[in-house]
Parts: structure tokens; sequence; C-alpha cells
């Protein structure tokens, strides 16, 4: 605890001296939620005591990632330096950056970024021509002829076309059964599958609704199990409570039946599947990261950053580190990012990358923007994760 404070506060100084020093090979920005104003006051002191501000570890691990990965490169005689801009403060905001015309020394933009401030910085992106990867977002939030505009993290409609292909492939006769809240949120993430589902390219098989509400019981799931088929059970819904009781009514469910339950992106986090009530159940999701056991990067990575942040690594922090590594690489090698260079091997460590244009008009020759369209489809049984 005392490290990652100690971490935040050296950051706080770092952020104000970086502007000091020569010009770089090359100047990647990172924007990343720390929230420094709301903890520290006004004569500068900690607010906090001994406890770390929960709504700033996401920024925290995301930065220490980044960090590492400059590090690291930095070794082989290049000369990279990143500038890390707190979104949450007066130091960070748009507003003040355009004025003081940072932007115009930054070779690339590396971001948590969502909502308005994704869109802002999306602009920023486009009219200066720098590369912006935005790592976490899954979604576009409209922009358009941003080509400069990378989505490391797929929409949820890439998402669920993997969904529905896997399902397709494994269990096109099972008794396939979408759980959803009665809600318009719900709604759209299910017209997504239906979309799919008979469209010119794909197949089409039968599947259940099932609208639950807030005090659904475990018998109202039951009803709709059919004990002679495969139940595949889909989790329809991005609300994290609503995934909880629908996991613990799945492991109610009769041991004889065929249950295998198929979870939302979101679930790569979703720290209740890997409780041991449910550890026999075959708990499937995609996510655009995986870690496969005994990879020896990703034992490396989780060592230095024990040793440099004193706590275990998170996806959070690998993401970081990937990107912000393979990125620069590619900007250190080519000189710029196209789509003719995007997918070079050689700068792979552990995740796969498929970044595609995107097209909203056939007609325009330059993409809308790039989104990775690599996607994985993960099983988790007994404590053990794998590729499908």
């Amino acid at each position: 605890m005392k490290k990652a404070i100690i971490l935040v506060l050296s950051l706080t100084f770092s952020m104000l001296g970086e502007a000091q020093q020569k010009k770089p090979t090359i100047r990647a920005a990172l924007f990343v939620s720390l929230y420094l104003d709301s903890s520290f006051d006004k004569t500068g002191n900690y607010v906090f005591k001994n406890s770390f501000p929960k709504n700033a570890a996401a920024g925290l691990e995301f930065y220490e990632g980044a960090s590492l990965a400059i590090d690291s490169i930095n070794t082989k005689g290049t000369s990279v330096i990143l500038e890390t801009f707190d979104i949450k403060s007066k130091n960070g905001s748009l507003t003040t950056l355009l004025e003081n015309k940072k932007f115009d020394s930054i070779d690339l933009i590396i971001g948590q970024l969502e909502g308005f401030e994704y869109l802002q910085i999306a602009k920023i992106s486009k009219a200066k021509n720098i590369p912006l990867i935005n790592a976490t977002y899954p979604n576009d939030g409209g922009i358009r002829a941003s080509p400069t505009v990378f989505l490391a993290n797929p929409k949820i409609n890439s998402h669920i076309q993997v969904i529905f292909n896997q399902i397709e492939k494994k269990w096109p006769e099972g008794n396939i059964i979408w759980c959803k809240r009665g809600n318009s949120y719900d709604e759209k993430v299910e017209s997504i599958f239906k979309d799919f589902n008979g469209s010119s390219n794909n197949a089409t098989f039968k599947y259940k609704t099932l609208i639950l509400n807030e005090l659904f019981s475990n018998a109202d799931l039951a009803a709709m199990v059919d004990s002679t088929k495969n139940n595949v059970i889909i989790s329809g819904s991005l609300d994290e409570d609503f995934c909880k009781k629908l996991i613990t009514a799945v492991s109610s469910l009769e041991k004889k039946n065929k249950i295998q339950v198929i979870g939302m992106p979101s679930w790569e986090s979703f720290k209740e599947i890997q409780h041991k009530n449910y550890a026999e159940l075959p708990i499937f999701y995609t996510s655009s990261f995986h870690i496969p056991v005994g990879h020896n990067w990703a034992t490396t990575f989780d060592n230095q950053f024990k040793n440099t942040i004193g706590i275990k690594s998170t996806i959070t922090a690998y993401k970081a580190y990937e990107l912000t590594f393979y990125f620069i690489k590619l900007l250190l090698k080519y000189g710029q990012i196209t789509m003719f260079n995007l997918d070079d091997p050689q700068f792979k460590l552990m995740t796969d990358f498929d970044f595609r244009p995107v097209n909203f008009n056939a007609k325009e020759v330059k993409p809308d923007y790039f989104e990775n369209k690599k996607i994985y489809f993960l099983r988790r049984q007994n404590g053990i994760v794998t590729v499908q």
C-alpha cells in the first residue's frame, strides 16, 4: 500500500518535470484517470492516510504497465519519453493541454478513455494526425472518418458474433436460453445476436428468451432446462448484479443436466465465476486478452510488477504493457502506423492483435477507425482457463 502511494506522489512530480527534458525520438502521451486533485489537499498532503482511492486503482495499474514497457524499450538503446496526464485533474484537462500546445510534440497517444474525454481526444488525434490507441473502451463512440484511432478492446458486436459462431459450431442443436432483464439496455444486446441469427452469412438456430426480473428465482431458470439436450445458458446482460444472481441460479440446477453458461466480455474480470462453488461448471466468455498458463513472458512481467509496485500484476497492467510496447515498437521501426504494418509479429509478447479497418461507407477509401478483431473464446472450469 505504501509503495502505491509513493508511486502516485512521484508521478505528480514527474508530470511537472518531463517538459524540461530534451526532445526524444518518440514522445508518447498516456491518458489515465488518477484523480490526483482529490487525493491531495491544498497544502499538498495526501488525504487518504494509509488507504488508497479505489477509483484511481485502474489508472495506476495502467500507468505502471505502460511505464514498465517504456523502461524495457529504452534498454535497447532507444529514447522514448512517456508523458502521463491525469484526465481527472486540472493539469490534465484537454483545454489546458491544447492551450499549452502539448499535443504539438506528441507522436502517440495511449489511453483508458471513454465518454466525453474519448470523443475529444479522438478529434485531436484526427486533427493533428496522432495515432490514438484506446485500450479498454469497447465502443467507437460514434466517431467517423478517424483513421488514426485504434480500438484495442473490440466492440460488443464483435464479441457477440464470436459467441454466435461458437454456438453454431459447438451446440447448434442445443437448448439455447438467452437470459436478460426486461429493459432497453439488455434488449439492445439481444438485438445484435438476433441480427446474426439467420443473416445471409450465418445459419439459423432456435433459441429461447428468458426475461428475468430482479426477484427471479432458481425455479424460473430450471423450468427452461431440457434434460435431453445440451443446455446453453447465455447471460445477455452486462449488469454485474444480474450476472451474479444468474450464475448462482445456474449452479443450483441438477448436475445430471448438461449445462454450460456463456457470459459477456465483462466476465473477463468477473471475480464471482472464480468462486469454488462454480468450479465444476463450464463457464465460457469472450475476451481480447488471454494469459496462457506458464507463459514465460507473463511470469517475468508478474515478477517485475511485484518488485516495482509491491502487488500482483493485474489484467489492466498486462494490457498497458503489451499495447505500449507493440505500438511504440511499430513507430520505431516504420516511423508511422498504417494498415500495412499493423500485423508485425516481431513485437508480439503474448496476445495476438488483429486490427482491421472499419468502414461504414463502402465508397470511402479511408477507414473510419481500426478495431482489434482478435477475440478469444475462453472456458473456465476447475480453476483452469483454456482457449476453445
